[in-house]
């Protein structure tokens, strides 16, 4: 491990493994943003592949967890060839433990060269980039994650930010509430301002049919809305409050989910 950033994200990942083992909530408690962020990649990997089924192409998820990803990208796209990276050697020997089918997994770093499979059509990261505790190892990431997607191959990531953090903040101090949003201590969330280096690696963002705000109302709905009219003695989390009005409101609706959805293509 290298220094102190490494020893929490071991830490706190090693008792993820522990707590959660193969489940869906695994790093993620809130079903609704997991299951947000599988239909998000689900489609943008539809559009990307022109709607064709994967055969000849390869997917490479680096910071795949305990392998929930992609043993559902394999159910949706059984002839794309999958790899999987993990840096925690216990999610690392969960995510093998689903014996996926053409998935190859292996425990390493983003930190690291990412060639050990080549180069690929489609790399994904979902909330893996923002567990590297400094700037410069999210931009070393970055990059080694633009030296294995092939030409025309796309870039497709969940990951979180910190400008809609200030506007849902904001918000919960309209209503009186504290400040309640804000990384956790194996988190570094991004800016704006990181994705700059992205142009200069070759990749370009595109847009797809998925907003990449698509997770703001519920955001507002968990964050704002529900802590701001539970009454004493009521239910936080999930329940009937925040599945009704889930569905009942448009998604993306303002900018307060700082978990974003975005694609990027890489051009020569």
């Amino acid at each position: 491990m290298n220094g102190e950033g490494d020893e929490i994200i071991f830490k706190h990942y090693q008792n993820v493994a522990k707590q959660y083992g193969l489940a869906p909530t695994s790093s993620m408690k809130d079903q609704v943003i997991r299951d947000g962020e599988v239909k998000f990649f689900i489609s943008a990997i539809s559009e990307v592949l022109k709607n064709k089924d994967g055969a000849g192409q390869s997917l490479f998820d680096v910071g795949c967890g305990n392998g929930h990803l992609l043993q559902t990208l394999r159910e949706h796209f059984p002839k794309l060839k999958l790899y999987g990276l993990e840096f925690h050697p216990d999610l690392c020997q969960l995510a093998k433990s689903r014996n996926i089918s053409e998935c190859e997994v292996i425990q390493g770093d983003m930190r690291r060269e990412l060639n050990i499979f080549g180069t690929h059509d489609i790399v994904v990261t979902e909330r893996s980039v923002i567990n590297l505790l400094s700037k410069a190892e999210q931009n070393i990431a970055f990059t080694n994650i633009a030296a294995v997607i092939k030409n025309d191959g796309h870039y497709i990531f969940s990951e979180s930010f910190e400008e809609p953090k200030r506007n849902i903040n904001r918000a919960r101090k309209e209503m009186a509430l504290p400040d309640d949003v804000a990384p956790s201590k194996h988190n570094l969330w991004l800016s704006e301002e990181d994705l700059e280096l992205l142009p200069t690696l070759g990749l370009k963002e595109i847009e797809t049919s998925t907003p990449k705000n698509y997770l703001s109302t519920h955001f507002y709905i968990t964050r704002v809305f529900h802590p701001c009219v539970l009454p004493g003695g009521g239910r936080a989390g999930a329940g009937e409050f925040q599945n009704f009005f889930n569905q009942a409101l448009a998604p993306a609706i303002g900018n307060y989910s700082p978990i974003l959805f975005r694609v990027f293509v890489k051009s020569k």
